[in-house]
């Protein structure tokens, strides 16, 4: 859950959850 956190860009491309993403958003 750190990765999103360094870039949320870059974890919805790896990552691709969609869930730590649109808390972010």
């Amino acid at each position: 859950m750190m990765h999103w956190f360094e870039g949320p860009l870059a974890a919805f491309d790896t990552e691709t959850t969609g869930v730590d993403v649109e808390q972010d958003r």
